[in-house]
């Protein structure tokens, strides 16, 4: 999968670029309060693996959500640091998910390739 270049946002880490995207309408699911989801992608000519990061907070469109939680930069980072950490590859072009908790990345399963947004 690949995250469109409209509407994703750059991010540098640890002096590797990657692209970030939250997508503009939320599906049925996250909608519902199926909380919030982002991909990251690193930037590169060769094929690379989507790091999804799932949350329990709500996307701020959604209809139940009452308190919605916005992503910042520093959160991506911080995902994606974790994701590293545990054995995320960015090149290996497999899928690589993790749970965020309230601003703290928790490990829940990996490598899900057939994941979708």
């Amino acid at each position: 999968m690949a995250i469109p270049r409209k509407g994703s946002r750059r991010i540098v880490v640890d002096n590797i670029e990657y692209l970030w995207y939250i997508r503009r309408k939320p599906t049925y699911d996250q909608s519902l309060d199926g909380g919030l989801t982002f991909a990251v992608e690193m930037i590169s000519e060769e094929k690379t693996a989507t790091l999804v990061v799932n949350s329990p907070t709500h996307r701020p469109d959604s209809y139940l959500g009452d308190s919605p939680v916005f992503i910042s930069p520093k959160d991506v980072e911080k995902a994606i640091q974790t994701a590293l950490s545990v054995g995320w590859q960015p090149i290996d072009g497999k899928t690589f998910q993790i749970h965020l908790a309230l601003g703290q990345p928790i490990i829940r399963h990996h490598n899900a390739p057939n994941e979708v947004l």
